[in-house]
């Protein structure tokens, strides 16, 4: 017999349905019961996903704990390191505790990089979700080649996401969307030897994401593996890219958990990021450094 402890009835019962079991499941072997919880922990839904066995004697009662994340929260940060220094963040979230509610997020981080990003989604947790969001970040950079200084930098970048996500297979997310972002240059100071022309430009990106998410927690994981790889075709008017092809980007992160005993946890990860077509947008270029992620 099967069992969860931390949803009500109407939620258990399509839980049920992600994990595979059901109420008059028979047999149940460890494996199975491995391949739940890692299904569980896939959904996003829950900050800690645990099991027992309850009974003297076979057959016994298999009990899933589960503990699930707050749907509306208010969130301070505060980070310190050598390339900001300091930076504030804030984030609000509201929703209503439906099956397929609509949820509202606000985030501001406040820094030498400050943004700040409104998001609306709607849908269900459980299955399929289509998402809005708005997002305005304002970046000073600095370029070095060989550790001198080239170039510095100031723009704003706003960005625009329509995505239809949360199509789930187990602990599998496929997420398909349309982004657009608009770089808007404010300054540039360059040296004789580093030479980039740069103008204000907007980029239009048709990507697709596909995500693997079995770690037990989402912080401090001690087991499990996150794997995501994606790809975007960048336009600059929905058909080419400045009269020439499109150019492609293909990325993956992965990330897995190696516990050693109960106080120490390895998280070895690898990322990669490639770049295909003749003309590429100066903000897509791979830089190493820097506080974007994959680039």
């Amino acid at each position: 017999h099967v069992s969860f402890e931390g949803l009500d009835m109407q939620k258990e019962n399509i839980v049920r349905r992600v994990v595979g079991f059901n109420h008059k499941d028979g047999t149940i072997k460890p494996s199975m019961i491995q391949a739940a919880v890692s299904n569980l922990q896939g959904t996003g839904l829950f900050t800690e996903v645990n099991y027992r066995l309850e009974g003297a004697e076979a057959p016994y009662r298999v009990v899933f704990v589960v503990k699930e994340k707050s749907m509306n929260s208010i969130g301070l940060g505060v980070r310190f390191d050598s390339e900001e220094m300091a930076a504030v963040l804030l984030n609000a979230t509201f929703s209503t505790r439906k099956l397929k509610h609509s949820m509202f997020g606000i985030t501001a981080r406040l820094s030498e990089n400050p943004y700040g990003e409104l998001k609306w989604s709607y849908g269900s947790d459980l299955s399929r979700k289509l998402s809005l969001s708005y997002m305005f970040k304002y970046n000073k950079q600095s370029l070095y080649y060989k550790g001198d200084k080239q170039s510095n930098m100031d723009f704003g970048n706003h960005k625009v996401d329509l995505s239809y996500s949360n199509i789930r297979i187990k602990n599998l997310r496929l997420t398909v969307g349309l982004r657009f972002d608009y770089y808007d240059y404010h300054s540039l100071l360059t040296n004789d030897v580093w030479h980039v022309d740069l103008h204000s430009q907007g980029i239009v990106s048709y990507y697709g994401l596909i995500q693997y998410e079995s770690l037990d927690r989402r912080h401090n994981p001690r087991k499990g593996a996150s794997l995501e790889f994606g790809a975007s075709l960048n336009t600059s008017n929905f058909v080419n890219y400045k009269g020439d092809s499109p150019y492609s980007a293909i990325h993956f992160n992965y990330l897995m958990a190696i516990s050693v005993s109960k106080r120490v946890t390895f998280l070895p990860g690898a990322f990669g990021r490639v770049l295909v077509g003749e003309q590429i947008a100066y903000p897509s270029l791979n830089l190493m450094g820097g506080t974007v992620p994959g680039r």
